[in-house]
Parts: structure tokens; sequence; C-alpha cells
């Protein structure tokens, strides 16, 4: 049984990845917390401990750093930084990923009660 610091929300976000030498790149959120996420890209681009800019664009545009602490065979696993900034962008961008899949839900609920 998992024991996690913050509760993950599942998510399927676009995601930028900007890595310190101005390489950037692609991946998808899977999931999310106020304290990391996994992203689904090719780990094979990214080292352990490599230091990560993450910007996703819902509605208004998120911004969190953060650094890859897993490798796996679908993706990577990236720890957020514990700055202020980077955690209120993280939990802003949780609430949004939230409300989106609760209108989802009522959306899909409308459609079968037609």
């Amino acid at each position: 049984m998992e024991h996690r610091a913050s509760p993950r929300t599942t998510a399927d976000l676009r995601a930028e990845l900007h890595k310190t030498r101005g390489k950037r790149s692609v991946a998808r959120i899977k999931n999310l917390s106020t304290l990391g996420l996994f992203l689904a890209t090719k780990p094979e681009a990214y080292r352990l401990y490599e230091s990560l800019t993450i910007t996703v664009d819902l509605t208004t545009g998120f911004t969190l750093k953060g650094k890859v602490v897993r490798t796996q065979e679908n993706g990577i696993a990236v720890e957020l930084d514990t700055t202020e900034d980077t955690l209120g962008q993280a939990a802003r961008l949780m609430h949004a990923v939230k409300r989106r899949q609760a209108q989802a839900d009522i959306k899909s609920s409308l459609l079968v009660n037609e």
C-alpha cells in the first residue's frame, strides 16, 4: 500500500518540459499532486535529479519547477520544488483539473439522462 504525503489527481494534460540547457520537449501529465507529478514521456531523455521547468496551459498558464526523481519504462516522476510559487501553482493546477473533471462528469451524466 502506498503512503503519499499529498493525494494524487488523475489527469491527461499536455505539458512542455524545459531543461536547464534550453532543450524543450512535450509530455503528458498522467497524475499530479501538490508535491509532484508523473509525466508520460521518453524516460531515456532525462537524468535522475535533473531540474525541469514544466509549463501547462489550460485557460491560464501554470509554471512548475522540480526535479526528476524516478524514471520508468513509460515516463518520469517529478518532485516539485517546495517554493511558495511552485506550491501555489501546483495547488491551482490541481483545482483547475478537478473543476474540469467535475464539469465533464456533469456533461456525461446529462447525456446519459437524455
